[in-house]
């Protein structure tokens, strides 16, 4: 699908990643349809030229009506919130919520989908370095505090392949690591205040996406029909923590006088070779994609 032209409905608009989809999708030539809960919480979209339709994720109705005319939907919404564990909340947003937007894509003439899952789907996380073909959490899975976020997406995707296949739908699902950019409330805060500690972080190995290579591989998936029917990690590098937090520390001017070994080890990384061959996906430096989140937080800040 060459996007540009396209009308393509982004849910999830107005939250982190869903400000650097529009952008990309903008940049593409794309007409983009925001289909978010609140049309006023970023006005600088509409500035840019996004259009915005009203629809929460339980409203199976209003989220049709904001499908309608449009060439392809991007399911970006959900609940990703660190300090909350509550399994029904994730439940109800994640999962029915997903469920809601297949439905209502279809309902709304709608067979084109770009479903932005996780690499947190995988129950081997930390243990080794998961590919696309990886072990996943499950229905039948334990929910502790600490992973129902990550089961609550394994079963909206599983969900979603099993919606697509019965109703002809062709979906891509997107499994991003742990990204970070501006407008995020997650993880760059805690990122921030881990650099001002006087500590080395060698032991701890992340894979750390930068929301805009996130949302550069979500448009080639949806641009690529050869996509159709497969999942892609959109990750990070496997590299230590350090190395992040050391170009934290230089783009925010951070100053540290001394540091210490932290003695953790501690491992978070995903294979995304399937998308480096298939896609031509990337990750841009730490000091790139740091300039240009400190560039984003001036030019539109909260």
């Amino acid at each position: 699908m060459n996007l540009e032209g396209k009308r393509i409905a982004v849910t999830g608009a107005t939250g982190f990643i869903g400000r650097y989809l529009c952008a990309e999708l903008l940049r593409r030539g794309a007409e983009v349809i925001g289909v978010v809960r609140n049309p006023d919480r970023v006005p600088r979209l509409r500035e840019q030229g996004v259009t915005l339709r009203r629809a929460d994720l339980a409203d199976p109705a209003a989220l049709r009506a904001g499908f309608e005319g449009v060439d392809a939907v991007v399911s970006n919404a959900a609940l990703f919130d660190l300090d909350n564990s509550n399994w029904q909340d994730h439940e109800r947003t994640n999962i029915q919520g997903g469920r809601n937007v297949m439905q209502a894509a279809h309902g709304a003439g709608v067979s084109r989908l770009v479903l932005v899952s996780s690499c947190g789907v995988y129950a081997s996380m930390g243990r080794d370095t998961p590919a696309e073909d990886g072990t996943q959490y499950s229905e039948q899975s334990r929910r502790y505090f600490f992973n129902r976020y990550m089961v609550s997406k394994a079963i909206a995707e599983q969900d979603a392949w099993a919606m697509a296949q019965t109703r002809g739908m062709r979906m891509t699902a997107v499994r991003p690591s742990v990204v970070y950019g501006a407008h995020d409330g997650n993880w760059m805060p805690r990122l921030r205040r881990v650099a001002a500690l006087p500590m080395t972080f060698s032991w701890i190995r992340f894979s750390l996406v930068y929301a805009g290579d996130l949302a550069c591989g979500i448009c080639d998936c949806l641009a690529d029909e050869r996509t159709i029917g497969r999942a892609y990690n959109l990750a990070g590098e496997d590299r230590s923590l350090s190395e992040f937090v050391d170009a934290l520390r230089e783009a925010d001017g951070i100053r540290v006088p001394f540091r210490c070994p932290l003695p953790l080890p501690f491992r978070n990384t995903y294979d995304y070779s399937l998308a480096a061959r298939e896609l031509g996906f990337t990750n841009r430096s730490y000091a790139e994609g740091l300039a240009d989140t400190r560039r984003l937080e001036r030019v539109s800040p909260g």
